[in-house]
């Protein structure tokens, strides 16, 4: 399965949404988020819940939980507001549910597994978009 999210930054006119195919891809337009793909070493523990974990009515609270986590780590190590422009915009768009967890209710998690966690609750949220 293959996902594109059109992540946009503001005044970025390259953003669009791509229907899902096969393999996994988190794609993004934002220069920060495509430079996430490349590997980088980290000891960070972040909150990352597990598809698992993730109630059917509370996958868009999760995924604020992860954007949630990528701002606080992006605020820490002060990575310049026009590199994470789009992060911040996701967030702000994206609705919650009520009676969902809050996000310090899922596991801490090292960074290859809160981005594998992600890329799977990604990959539902395009399935169940498909249905």
């Amino acid at each position: 399965m293959k996902i594109l999210f059109g992540f946009t930054c503001p005044g970025d006119q390259r953003g669009s949404l791509s229907r899902p195919t096969k393999d996994a891809l988190f794609q993004s337009t934002c220069q920060l988020c495509r430079e996430s793909h490349k590997t980088q070493k980290s000891d960070a523990m972040l909150y990352a819940p597990s598809l698992n974990e993730v109630e059917v009515n509370c996958k868009n609270m999760s995924l604020k939980c992860y954007l949630l986590e990528l701002i606080m780590v992006a605020e820490e190590e002060a990575v310049p507001d026009n590199r994470t422009a789009c992060i911040f915009h996701f967030n702000e768009t994206l609705s919650t549910e009520d009676g969902c967890p809050p996000c310090e209710a899922y596991s801490f998690e090292n960074i290859t597994t809160f981005l594998n966690r992600l890329n799977n609750l990604l990959e539902a949220m395009a399935t169940r978009q498909q249905t």
